[in-house]
């Protein structure tokens, strides 16, 4: 699990970096040049789409994502223990289906090229099996620490 982290937390850096740098061209251009390369608009989104994928799975395991909690304080443990077994249960499912599907539309991308940059499409579709899985398996890890604490 460290070594996907390590990925993840690469994969999300990364796509940071390229989403900066093609935006800072892209603002050059405009400035300084008589047209920005239409390339860069395209490499910004996909950049930022896959930075968005790899920390997903990341804002799960550091359990950075907005927890709305205005009734569950006022259930008793049990029901909150239930509730936090069953959300997980259907989050995994969810982000399982989403892995799956994601997987099955990054393949039928590879056929098809991107308008501006000429790239399979398959790239910037795969940042769903990413997101996917990382949520996925983090998710599925909190489960199970949740269903030994159960016992």
């Amino acid at each position: 699990m460290k070594t996907f982290t390590k990925i993840l937390k690469y994969g999300a850096f990364l796509s940071t970096i390229g989403f900066i740098g093609s935006t800072i061209i892209q603002i050059y251009a405009r400035f300084f040049m008589e047209s920005a390369p239409p390339w860069t608009e395209e490499a910004a989104r996909v950049f930022f789409i896959h930075a968005v994928s790899f920390s997903a799975g990341l804002a799960v395991r550091g359990n950075y994502y907005v927890n709305f909690d205005l009734f569950y304080q006022y259930l008793p443990q049990k029901a909150q223990r239930t509730l936090d077994i069953v959300s997980r249960i259907f989050i995994c499912v969810l982000f399982f289906i989403c892995a799956y599907y994601g997987l099955e539309f990054a393949i039928n991308g590879l056929d098809e090229k991107s308008p501006s940059m000429g790239i399979s499409m398959a790239i910037p579709f795969v940042s769903t099996v990413i997101m996917g899985s990382a949520i996925f398996l983090f998710i599925l890890v909190e489960l199970i620490k949740k269903l030994r604490q159960a016992k």
